[in-house]
């Protein structure tokens, strides 16, 4: 009886991956996460050590916010008129490009933090329009009964490489060795990997009638598409309130690292570690009931224990309550992130899946916006007050939005039908 549940929940948990063409997307997917969460931590440590202060990190992040702020919802539609093969293989290898140059100034000893956020800048560029591409091609390639496992296989990649880079980081870091350079040397390498097991995938076609509308013209019909669907429209401005100011508790983790747990870099890539760990092992278990109607309960609960988890964390006494406590912060974020995707492919019409995830893509760009102010409050108030204030803020929004939602948008509304969206142009009817 054991084996046999055994092999149900693999079969249920991993279904999508029978897809030749995405276990190719899955593989490419999970060496781009893992060189970015490499780079991330090197980047933050990196903007501390140059600086000592919190503004720094915040002003890197600021750079690759502003980025992510602005291009997304122009990246979304260009994922959904070109070669979605295509816009990945280039983009990865611009981030590869850029990690590079990053590499060289610190091996040099020419690395400022203007030139640091210069390159975040681009790479938030690039993720922009990477990111609604990817899960774009996920709805292209995967059967609509699977998009929704697919989408939680994806967070599975991300979580893992969340695991892994930071611990990698922290350890390259820690090594004479190797150091900050070497660290961004070998994330480098691991983008041309990344190319090179993408450029596996089939050719993708681009929108053959994509001249009967502009760039701008299809940015505006996504917008109204958001507007006029209930569902879409509240999983949009869910991801966007938890993660813009959920996600910012990351700007001050360096610092509550070094002055609040006294365990430096090494520590803060544990902490990044093990809160990836938590991140895995519920992204698993969401795996299998990604597609099940307990969905959207199941995404409400995550919202609200993103908020309570980061609040507690803020009272850790010492590492070790620490190292527990951010286990249940990974958790909640990753369980949040893999329904809210596999929700969003489920409820939206695949004619605007790019332009869809491009505006949850403008809420990473919001956390680096907000990681300024963050990183300056650190600094006047200390890091453990302003975790509590991102635990009680994360909570009171996830309450305000969903009782100003159920007034504003009462269930049971007329919904348009899919592909009978107002204001189409005769190219997304098609």
């Amino acid at each position: 009886m054991t084996a046999v549940r055994r092999n149900s929940w693999s079969g249920s948990a991993f279904t999508s991956l029978r897809n030749h063409q995405f276990r190719i997307l899955s593989a490419g997917s999970f060496g781009a996460f893992l060189a970015f969460m490499m780079s991330s931590t090197a980047q933050n440590v990196v903007a501390f050590d140059l600086t000592g202060n919190n503004r720094a990190v915040g002003f890197v992040a600021f750079g690759q916010g502003i980025a992510m702020l602005v291009f997304p919802p122009f990246g979304g539609a260009l994922a959904d008129r070109f070669s979605k093969r295509l816009m990945l293989l280039v983009c990865q290898g611009i981030i590869g490009l850029v990690t590079l140059v990053v590499a060289v100034l610190l091996a040099t000893g020419d690395i400022t933090i203007l030139y640091l956020s210069m390159g975040a800048f681009v790479t938030g560029v690039m993720f922009s329009l990477v990111g609604p591409t990817r899960l774009a091609l996920i709805g292209e390639i995967v059967e609509p009964a699977h998009r929704g496992n697919a989408a939680a296989l994806t967070q599975v990649a991300l979580a893992s490489a969340r695991v892994i880079g930071p611990f990698c980081a922290g350890g390259l870091l820690a090594w004479e060795a190797f150091g900050a350079a070497g660290t961004y040397f070998i994330t480098a390498v691991i983008f041309i990997i990344v190319v090179a097991t993408l450029s596996f995938l089939p050719p993708t076609r681009s929108r053959h009638d994509r001249a009967a509308s502009s760039i701008g013209q299809d940015v505006v019909i996504g917008l109204r598409y958001v507007r006029d669907n209930r569902d879409v429209l509240r999983l949009v401005m869910g991801f966007f309130l938890v993660v813009t100011f959920g996600f910012s508790y990351l700007t001050v983790l360096p610092g509550f690292a070094d002055q609040e747990l006294h365990v430096g870099a090494a520590g803060f890539g544990t902490l990044v570690g093990v809160s990836a760990i938590g991140g895995l092992m519920v992204s698993l278990a969401f795996a299998p009931i990604a597609d099940s109607p307990r969905g959207s309960t199941l995404l409400l609960s995550s919202s609200l224990a993103t908020g309570i988890s980061i609040f507690l964390l803020a009272l850790a006494p010492g590492f070790v309550f620490a190292l527990v406590l951010i286990f249940f912060v990974g958790g909640a974020t990753s369980g949040f992130q893999t329904l809210n995707n596999a929700l969003a492919l489920r409820h939206a019409d695949p004619l605007y899946y790019g332009r869809l995830m491009s505006l949850m893509i403008l809420a990473w760009g919001a956390v680096g916006l907000v990681a300024l102010p963050i990183g300056i409050l650190a600094d006047a108030v200390g890091e453990r007050a302003t975790l509590m204030a991102i635990g009680v803020t994360v909570c009171a929004l996830v309450i305000g939005s969903e009782a100003a939602f159920a007034r504003l948008h009462p269930a049971g509304a007329a919904e348009p039908k899919l592909g009978e969206k107002a204001d189409l142009t005769p190219a997304d009817r098609s």
